[in-house]
């Protein structure tokens, strides 16, 4: 023992698997003999003194737990590509005596998506709104029983930010009654992925799609979004009077299978909806009289099977399937704003006009969970439980052509497969799996040699 030589009086076996190459081995001097936890003459000081293996491997466990929670922040930055079906990462973690952190999951920042017709009397702004989403777990409400984590209703709560967005049709500034933003109709975030907002109405209500702007749709060819082809044939004008203005565009819809449809009339006030798809214009652009006329459109697209609908009071609905037990509050806030709304724009708009500051979606149900089972949230995210820690997991689709079938059950029973630690979908091994089985290790329900094994069969991809 390097600074304290001579014989201790014990000993231990070097694994094989440590053999092969020059290893670093730090001991703890305990003197058995001197009570409990006493430190043998002449040995090094590390610290506070471990209280014997539980704490050890406590420590290690943590140690191993920071360090994947590390790894996770690299994956997000270098956008890991694979060939699975799914990816499963833990992105959060918490005991269940210390839930009460607050862990930051996708950020962006967005603008409105305006409509710009008929807009010369208005001084339009377009301020960037930076959004972010966090889970956060009410410490109060959670604890730690013989058979897992119990949480009672309201422990979990899935936070979005989306940092003061226009509420009303016209966003009136107080001193010259200019309008200086519309409704929000940008991006939110919801659950991980990107939202594009069409209705949002005080008091609190948003209904949101996952969809696509397509810029620069001409009369020349096709724009594809899902595979429908959007074509602008002509320019619409509303009249009245002696005079007459631009209001939309005729276009053309491609369907997948080949099919078009033409005469298809969208408008600054009116949407187009084929299929499952809603047809939105925000712009439109065309070369005068006596040239060879191109008309240039830019198209909000929606898909309808992806509406969610937030609305304050109400139980969360997403994809046409309403949330049990997800509550939804929405807060907005009017003059006078509080210190967080620092968009200048926004700064002198007139009294009893409302901007939307967040969303809050609790679980509101009681639930215990272990290792055998996960909670579900509404969409990508899951609670996961080694029965005594909580772990937030997140699910990347990837591209594939196998078509994978998913339960909506709030809970699920896992079975092993061949390799110790490995669940299904089988050799698709997860880090969620590879957390779990050390976990079940530090517990002494699995094998050192195991749990080694399940890391490099992961690493190996």
């Amino acid at each position: 023992m390097i600074g304290s030589p001579g014989d201790h009086g014990f000993s231990w076996t070097i694994p094989e698997e440590y053999r092969k190459h020059l290893q670093d081995i730090l001991s703890h001097g305990i003197s058995s003999a001197a009570g409990s936890n006493s430190k043998l003459t002449g040995t090094h000081a590390i610290g506070t003194k471990p209280n014997g293996d539980s704490q050890i491997s406590a420590d290690v466990i943590d140690l191993i737990k920071k360090t994947l929670i590390v790894l996770w922040e690299i994956i997000k930055r270098v956008k890991m590509k694979t060939n699975k079906k799914f990816i499963m990462v833990i992105i959060g973690l918490c005991t269940a005596v210390s839930c009460g952190a607050q862990v930051d999951y996708k950020t962006d920042s967005y603008a409105n998506a305006h409509r710009v017709f008929n807009t010369s009397d208005d001084r339009l702004q377009n301020p960037t709104h930076h959004m972010t989403e966090s889970i956060l777990f009410d410490q109060s409400k959670i604890s730690a029983t013989g058979s897992g984590v119990y949480m009672q209703g309201g422990a979990v709560n899935y936070y979005t930010s989306f940092d003061y967005i226009p509420v009303p049709k016209r966003l009136l500034d107080a001193t010259t009654q200019n309008c200086v933003d519309y409704a929000y109709r940008g991006k939110i975030i919801l659950f991980g992925e990107e939202y594009y907002v069409r209705e949002v109405a005080y008091p609190s209500y948003i209904s949101a799609y996952k969809g696509m702007i397509l810029d620069n749709v001409s009369n020349k060819s096709f724009a594809y979004y899902g595979g429908y082809g959007f074509r602008t044939d002509e320019i619409v004008l509303d009249c009245g009077g002696e005079s007459c203005w631009l209001s939309g565009a005729n276009i053309s819809v491609r369907k997948p299978t080949g099919q078009i449809f033409s005469n298809i009339t969208v408008k600054n006030y009116a949407d187009y909806a084929i299929d499952n798809l809603i047809i939105s214009i925000n712009a439109l652009a065309y070369v005068p009289k006596g040239r060879p006329i191109e008309l240039v459109s830019s198209l909000l697209i929606y898909n309808t099977s992806t509406e969610a609908v937030l609305e304050n009071g109400y139980t969360l609905e997403m994809a046409g399937i309403v949330k049990t037990g997800w509550m939804v509050s929405l807060f907005a806030q009017k003059q006078p704003f509080d210190a967080g709304m620092d968009i200048a724009e926004y700064a002198n708009i007139a009294p009893n006009q409302y901007l939307l500051k967040n969303a809050t979606i609790s679980y509101t149900r009681p639930v215990t969970l272990n290792m055998s089972n996960y909670l579900n949230l509404p969409a990508g995210y899951k609670i996961v439980s080694d029965g005594t820690s909580l772990g937030v997991t997140y699910i990347y689709s990837t591209t594939t052509t196998t078509t994978t079938t998913t339960t909506s059950s709030t809970t699920t029973t896992l079975t092993d497969c061949e390799l110790n630690g490995d669940l299904p979908p089988c050799a698709e091994i997860s880090l969620s799996e590879v957390i779990t089985y050390i976990n079940a290790w530090a517990a002494g329900t699995a094998n050192l040699n195991a749990v080694i094994a399940l890391i490099n069969a992961w690493a190996s991809g």
